[in-house]
């Protein structure tokens, strides 16, 4: 819904487009700013929480470096090219430790299997559940929206290796979550939903998974895999 995530939007795409996945993860989260977005969920709001952001589009690279600001859909290319020399200038790190995933969707529900082979202190593993495209034309334009945020577990790898996605149970949180949002907006007298995108796509399902330094917010790694 915002003017200038266009530029940065398209520019995401790029990356997509041109950099190989087990080089980048990319995430997308949609909140409601300026306007209300149907894409928004619960996991949106908890990690808007932990960047502290207040404004779109905000693009956060390895939980650290921290871009305020897109543009027009002219701008695209100069975004794409600032993006890409920041993930460009991360390539030869070496990790902070090694990760494997697994997923598969049977029954409505997703199991992630997944594997790091270290322990890190003071680090959380967040695993998250991505759509890879959804269709909605907001005000900026955009009709096709890619690797969307749907869902996201906090894990502890000292304790579990395995989390499941409840699709039916992710759906009902995210229509309660919009439901929520129609009773407490103000800012468009007696605000209703015109369409909500809480319903989650069977096909094209991914899911990602991060390890962060909870104190500093550094990703020491990242993985997705697509669900099986």
């Amino acid at each position: 819904e915002c003017p200038p995530c266009v530029g940065a939007d398209l520019g995401f795409d790029g990356l997509i487009e041109s950099v190989p996945a087990r080089y980048v993860t990319i995430l997308e989260y949609h909140l409601p700013i300026p306007r209300p977005d149907p894409m928004m969920n619960p996991a949106t709001k908890k990690r808007q929480d932990v960047y502290g952001v207040n404004s779109t589009p905000t693009v956060v690279i390895d939980g650290t470096e921290k871009m305020i600001g897109g543009g027009s859909r002219g701008m695209a290319e100069s975004k794409f090219k600032q993006y890409k020399e920041q993930i460009q200038a991360r390539l030869t790190e070496t990790p902070g430790a090694a990760l494997k995933l697994r997923a598969a969707l049977s029954g409505g529900i997703v199991k992630v299997d997944f594997e790091i082979d270290k322990p890190v202190p003071g680090a959380e593993l967040n695993v998250v559940l991505v759509q890879g495209e959804q269709e909605y034309k907001g005000a900026n334009g955009l009709a096709f929206h890619k690797l969307v945020v749907r869902d996201l577990a906090v894990i502890d790898p000292a304790v579990t290796k395995t989390t499941t996605f409840d699709l039916a149970a992710s759906e009902k949180a995210t229509d309660a979550y919009l439901s929520e949002f129609e009773k407490t907006y103000t800012r468009v007298p007696n605000f209703k939903w015109s369409v909500r995108h809480n319903a989650i796509a069977r096909k094209g399902l991914k899911v990602a998974m991060f390890v962060q330094d909870k104190a500093t917010k550094k990703v020491l790694n990242s993985i997705s895999a697509d669900v099986q």
